[in-house]
């Protein structure tokens, strides 16, 4: 018999379209999804719904057992009531009993069901353990919902998930989006646990603890950019200005999406501080004062061909005259260009990038040494050298939903393993393009202790900037400059 937890009860009553549930081991992530299966097949009749893991084989393992000894048992009195039967070599469940009957798909989301899934007419989904499934197949699936009998609000996408970086955090925790609840579930929700529970993870890490035990979302591991903070990293749209160097980073794609930054760059000035304002300035580390502070002010982020591309960057940035660093991939020769004659000549996507109309001038090759290059971003963020402006091109970036969210690192084979140096290759291409443009620039030289000669040219630098933005000040003061 089934008697819901608090937490599950809370899921089973939500009039979202589309839920999370779980976080924690031992939260009844597997019997809820289960449960809600079970129950919308029977109050709709001819309802179709999906029971999915990633593997097929660890979804017998797990969630279809749980189903099977738990939820509707074979050969129970509910069993024959519903006049069930089930196909092992299909992994179909069918009601019978019901008129018309409703039928329940048990299977692994493999590559060898994407064509199956996308001609499905869904009433509902429950993807288990949806962190280890990409996201392209859970918006698949939540296309699929589409049974015409069965009201909207019962045309459910339900997920489970362990707290993990990723796309389940950015969607049901992180960006508030319409239509859309994640309840958390953690081992002191579920009375049915044993008492000693929490004794198995007495010798395992804290965060592990806090992950799986606690359901501390918090504790996620992984993330690259950790640095990055709304109210820190985040300032006012502001014209940059004109006396400051301005570079681009490139980031080509086709069928992914181009991503193409500018930003400018200064020191800290008067011009600065408008900027960013006062309290930013205060936080910056003294220790790097001659390293310019950069300013990122719009993108272009789009898939599609070159010269759509070369047209579209032509147009958000009529003025741009700096240089344009790139992946040097780009000027591989691996593309064919057609002459007058017939004949095809090798070319490359950085000479299609240099064709008129709107030919992209001062494009040179990036360097593309990512863990350098990810230190480098890394290291202008926790020091205060790098804003980003809210400005609505910059949405796929630093929005609710942006890369720098969830870029993450490949997670260990095991927990005994090492973190791998590499980062996952999904939804990378504006960091890319961010990281190509901070590579441009000098490395960090400037340490702690550091004696810095009083007649060298930064000493002398920093001494002429003091006076202007002194000068400056006493205008202000003085009327003569509206402040």
């Amino acid at each position: 018999m089934y008697i819901p937890t608090d937490k599950q009860l809370e899921a089973h009553v939500a009039t979202e379209r589309f839920l999370g549930f779980g976080g924690a081991m031992g939260g009844g992530k597997s019997r809820f999804l289960c449960e809600v299966a079970r129950q919308f097949c029977i109050n709709f009749p001819n309802n179709f719904g999906l029971i999915a893991r990633q593997s097929g084989v660890a979804l017998k393992l797990s969630t279809q057992e749980v189903f099977f000894t738990e939820t509707l048992v074979p050969g129970s009195d509910d069993w024959k009531e519903l006049g069930c039967k089930f196909n092992k070599a299909d992994g179909v469940l069918m009601m019978h009993a019901l008129n018309p009957p409703s039928k329940i798909w048990f299977t692994g989301l493999d590559s060898d069901n994407i064509e199956r899934v996308k001609s499905l007419n869904l009433g509902f989904f429950c993807i288990d353990e949806a962190t280890e499934t990409a996201e392209s197949m859970y918006l698949m699936l939540c296309t699929r919902l589409r049974r015409p009998h069965i009201p909207k609000i019962y045309r459910k996408g339900i997920v489970s998930a362990n707290p993990e970086a990723g796309w389940i955090k950015r969607r049901f925790l992180d960006q508030n989006l319409k239509d859309h609840k994640f309840v958390q579930s953690n081992f002191m929700d579920n009375p049915y646990l044993p008492e000693d529970y929490p004794e198995l993870f007495d010798t395992m890490p804290e965060t592990w603890k806090q992950k799986y035990l606690l359901g501390n979302w918090g504790a996620v591991s992984g993330l690259i950019y950790k640095e990055f903070m709304d109210e820190r990293h985040v300032i006012p749209w502001a014209p940059l200005p004109p006396e400051w160097k301005t570079i681009r980073g490139l980031d080509h794609g086709q069928q992914n999406p181009t991503a193409c930054l500018s930003m400018g760059y200064g020191y800290a000035d008067i011009h600065l501080e408008q900027l960013i304002g006062a309290e930013r300035m205060k936080a910056m580390d003294s220790r790097y004062d001659d390293y310019p502070v950069l300013v990122v002010d719009k993108m272009y982020y789009s898939a599609g061909l070159v010269s759509r591309h070369r047209e579209k960057i032509a147009k958000t940035w009529r003025e741009f005259r700096g240089p344009t660093y790139a992946d040097p991939s780009m000027w591989k020769k691996d593309r064919e260009k057609m002459i007058s004659d017939g004949k095809a000549i090798p070319y490359s996507i950085a000479q299609e990038y240099g064709e008129s109309p709107y030919p992209m001038r001062g494009l040179q090759k990036a360097n593309n040494i990512v863990n350098v290059g990810i230190n480098r971003v890394s290291q202008l963020l926790e020091m205060g050298h790098l804003y980003f402006m809210d400005h609505p091109s910059l949405e796929p970036l630093i929005g609710d939903a942006g890369e720098i969210r969830s870029y993450s690192w490949k997670q260990p084979k095991t927990d005994d393993d090492d973190w791998p140096e590499e980062p996952i290759k999904a939804r990378d291409h504006a960091c890319d393009a961010l990281r190509y443009a901070v590579m441009s620039l000098p490395p960090l030289r400037v340490e702690k202790g550091t004696i810095i000669p009083y007649n060298s040219f930064m000493a002398a630098r920093k001494r002429a900037l003091a006076h202007k933005r002194g000068k400056q000040e006493l205008r202000i003061a003085g009327g003569k400059v509206i402040g």
